[in-house]
């Protein structure tokens, strides 16, 4: 039986609509059409659920194979045409337009892509998907994960997993003369489960329980509506534009709430009242976007043009407060208003000139101006710590995101002979912030780079690159509940020194060597808590080559080293440091071959990868490694495709793939492993899975009515 199949009720009317246009007699006019439409089946050999977490083929079984590339023309401009890829599988894509060519246009697009993560997690919780997680009857709580004594027999697996599905309708006219104008509506829909952490307070005083915490299955129901509207004007020397967007986003959960799953009685001698039997956290607010925008630009000499920009956005969120605690046992808190009520008012500006003034000398200058101003109430919010303490009168005032920030750049080429080309840039970077982030309200970056390339021989181009840059800003001000010594990396001082070389070598015309090394080195060098240094390595190196004009191949490797330190300090416990380094290798061959002249041609692209993760941590003398984690890709793609005749193909492919991965933060970590978290078990991802597909390919071309 065949799982999976072209469902047209899936795709909606508009494929209706396409069908009857494509093969309707529109007119007596004679059409040009031509194409090609491939139809088959495949057969996933093995049920893998990781191996289809982007394409949908997540279970063993059957599948259909339907593509389609039509294009019709006709002598006035009229067109039509169809794009389908995948239909027969959860990651599919359809495309249709008609129009005639310098007057209108219309189109119909749908995407459908898969997020499969997980099918090996498990939660005690039921009504997974659902806003109100509950605990199964006879459920035995405790003070650990350990004293849940039915913790093994209430669990469930549940599938970690979204979907993204993307309607698109567009159309274009030309009014007059000079001026095309253009509108498009698309609606994207983001269901599934989720994952997110959950904690409840167990009383704050002297032996007070501390912590509790659950990793929740989290609700996916998003949908975000997007309008966009052009008009555009070319005439001479000159070019703009008038654009107008929208965007509305809305969550149909507007919070999670959860049961209890830890001991609610005796949480300590602390203050305030019982541990909460309940915890509910705030999801994602509905919010709206709008955005008007005028660009442009002017050729003022032949050699000198002038373009900008310039946008208005007014971002909006009305969206009412979730109540500040959700137990019972005492009242929540009176919040400060309804709902945040914000407005943000957002300016952007952009102007760029370019110029030639000597024939051997290209030169470019760009500002952009970007200012995020929110209108909204400072306001004292009361704490309610974690629904279990409502904090004896603690309030902490809301901190607005709001900042400017000035981009220039300054770019100069000089070609100083026939083989020998130097470029300059310079770019300065200055951000200011009000409340958010404010530990630094002010940083700025100063980059220089440059590239030399050098071409000694007709054969070889080479090139040398590199860049300096330097951060700092105003004073930095931790906040109360911070280290004082603490830099947070984004906004810490920062030295950052790059350097590259590549080349490409056609020592014969069958055969081209590419490669590439660079380094980059970040330094914070007046941090003493947070990231204080990072290095990067890069190396590359790919061949192509075409013996004879029936064969042809290609290979690669790469090869990048991440590397990374920092530290902390607990207080009375002394400092710490961690040293992570990550390795990546990846190398690739890929060949064809026509057997047969005209009749008969095979191909194989294979694919390795090899990383690992190393972690160190320390304190004092003492230092002490993580185990590794390991992962290996292994992806071989076979296809051998006969031409029957002139209009028909068979294509016969062969995918392999296996995934093989150590992860010491999954494996054999169970939902009780940590006494304190109630985890969900997610298992490292380790599959092997094969696919053969067996299709026609069947084309067409020919003049004449439809």
């Amino acid at each position: 039986m065949i799982r999976h199949y072209m469902d047209i009720s899936r795709l909606g009317p508009g494929l209706l609509v396409c069908t009857a246009l494509l093969h309707g007699e529109l007119s007596a006019t004679e059409w040009l059409q031509r194409g090609e439409v491939e139809f088959g089946a495949g057969y996933v050999f093995d049920d893998e659920y990781r191996f289809g977490r982007y394409n949908g083929l997540t279970d063993d079984g059957a599948v259909a194979v339907l593509n389609a590339d039509v294009q019709r023309r006709r002598e006035d401009g009229a067109y039509q045409y169809l794009e389908a890829d995948r239909l027969g599988i959860d990651s599919r894509y359809f495309e249709f337009g008609s129009g005639i060519q310098g007057k209108y246009g219309l189109q119909f697009e749908y995407n459908q892509i898969p997020n499969n993560m997980y099918d090996t997690a498990r939660t005690p919780f039921r009504n997974t998907g659902s806003d109100r997680l509950k605990l199964p009857s006879g459920w035995v709580d405790g003070s650990t994960t350990g004293d849940m004594t039915a913790l093994d027999a209430s669990l469930r697996k549940f599938d970690i997993e979204t979907e993204r599905k993307r309607f698109g309708l567009g159309a274009y006219w030309l009014p007059k003369p000079n001026w095309k104008t253009r509108i498009r509506f698309s609606r994207d829909e983001k269901d599934g489960t989720d994952v997110t952490g959950g904690a409840i307070g167990q009383g704050f005083g002297p032996g007070a329980g501390g912590v509790r915490s659950s990793i929740l299955p989290e609700p996916v129901d998003y949908k975000t509506d997007q309008v966009d509207a052009t008009a555009d004007y070319v005439k001479g020397k000159g070019q703009f534009q008038l654009a107008y967007r929208y965007s509305g986003f809305s969550n149909d959960n507007r919070s999670l709430t959860w049961d209890n799953p830890f001991a609610t009685g005796g949480g300590g001698p602390g203050p305030g009242p019982a541990v909460s039997d309940i915890g509910r956290i705030a999801l994602a607010p509905d919010n709206h976007y709008h955005q008007a925008s005028v660009s442009g630009g002017y050729q003022l000499q032949p050699k000198t043009r002038l373009s900008g920009a310039l946008s208005f956005g007014w971002l909006t969120q009305d969206e009412d407060f979730v109540p500040a605690s959700a137990n019972p046992d005492f009242a929540s808190p009176a919040l400060p208003a309804s709902s945040l009520d914000a407005d943000a008012l957002i300016t952007s500006a952009f102007l760029r000139l370019h110029a030639r003034p000597l024939p051997k000398l290209r030169l470019t200058g760009s500002y952009r101006y970007y200012d995020r101003d929110l209108d909204v109430d400072r306001d004292l919010y009361p704490q309610v710590r974690l629904d279990s303490n409502p904090g004896a009168g603690l309030t902490q005032k809301n901190r607005p995101f709001d900042y400017h920030r000035h981009d220039v750049v300054l770019d100069g080429r000089y070609r100083l002979s026939g083989k020998t080309d130097l470029s300059l840039r310079y770019d300065y970077d200055s951000l200011s912030r009000n409340y958010q982030d404010a530990e630094r309200e002010d940083t700025h970056e100063n980059t220089v780079s440059g590239k030399l390339k050098y071409m000694p021989v007709r054969k070889l181009s080479t090139a040398l690159y590199g860049s300096l840059a330097d951060r700092g800003g105003s004073d930095y001000d931790p906040l109360a509940v911070e280290n004082p010594l603490l830099r947070k990396y984004h906004l810490a001082d920062r030295e950052q020194n790059t350097a590259g070389i590549q080349f490409t070598y056609m020592p014969a015309a069958v055969l081209s060597l590419t490669g590439k090394a660079e380094y980059r080195d970040d330094d914070y060098d007046n941090t003493e808590i947070g990231l204080t240094d990072a290095e990067r390595h890069i190396y590359l190196l790919e061949a192509a080559y075409t013996p004879h004009e029936r064969i042809s191949g290609h290979a690669s490797v790469t090869r990048e080293r991440i590397e990374s330190s920092q530290r902390g300090n607990p207080g009375a416990g002394g400092n710490w440091r961690i040293d992570l380094e990550d390795r990546i290798t990846t190398w690739t061959v890929g060949t064809e071959l026509v057997a047969i002249p005209d009749r008969l041609s095979l191909s194989l692209d294979y694919v390795y990868s090899d990383g690992s993760g190393e972690t160190g941590i320390g304190s004092g003398g003492a230092f002490t490694p993580f185990p590794d984690v390991e992962t290996q890709l292994h992806s071989l793609r076979l296809q051998a495709r006969y031409r029957y005749s002139d209009r028909l193909d068979f294509r016969l492919a062969f995918w392999h793939e296996s995934l093989d991965g150590d992860d010491w933060a999954l494996d054999n970590v169970d939902p009780d492993t940590v006494p304190s978290v109630l985890l969900t078990g997610e298992d490292t991802p380790d599959y092997s899975s094969n696919v053969m597909v067996l299709s026609a390919i069947y084309r067409f071309g020919k003049q004449g009515k439809p």
